[in-house]
């Protein structure tokens, strides 16, 4: 299952669709979604996590301050199929009963040159095993904090 990188794309570009670069301080996501496209059995299958949180404080004055975590409950997966949940919560998948929880947390974020648009540097896990990935994103405001 190759569902990690855009888990966390749509974890990033969620959270931080409600937040605004204009001065720092704490965020915590308030109408944000976690949804994905999986291929299960040849056919493309939509689904999202509804259980997650997550926490950031961003600083456009000072970039290298900014950190993001989050972290996704995985029993909430839900793709409108009970089968396919159950066998995605299952060892072969996501293992839920051992890994509840998967997490991310940045290491560091960068400014892109030019741009009013970031790249982000996570320690991803999922199942145990911790990687580091790169995302893209966007950080602007709707609403207030």
């Amino acid at each position: 299952m190759n569902c990690k990188k855009s888990i966390c794309n749509l974890l990033i570009v969620s959270a931080l669709s409600v937040l605004s670069p204009t001065f720092a301080q704490n965020w915590k996501p308030i109408s944000s979604a976690i949804t994905f496209k999986i291929k299960h059995f040849g056919a493309v299958a939509d689904g999202s996590f509804k259980d997650f949180s997550g926490t950031i404080f961003f600083d456009a004055t000072n970039i290298s301050a900014t950190i993001i975590k989050a972290n996704i409950d995985t029993k909430s997966i839900n793709t409108g199929i009970g089968l396919r949940d159950n066998a995605l919560r299952g060892n072969d998948y996501f293992d839920v009963e051992k890994y509840p929880k998967i997490s991310m947390v940045s290491t560091k974020i960068e400014k892109n040159v030019g741009q009013n648009s970031y790249t982000g540097f996570f320690m991803l896990t999922i199942k145990g095993i911790t990687k580091n990935i790169k995302i893209p994103f966007t950080f602007t405001q709707d609403g207030a904090k």
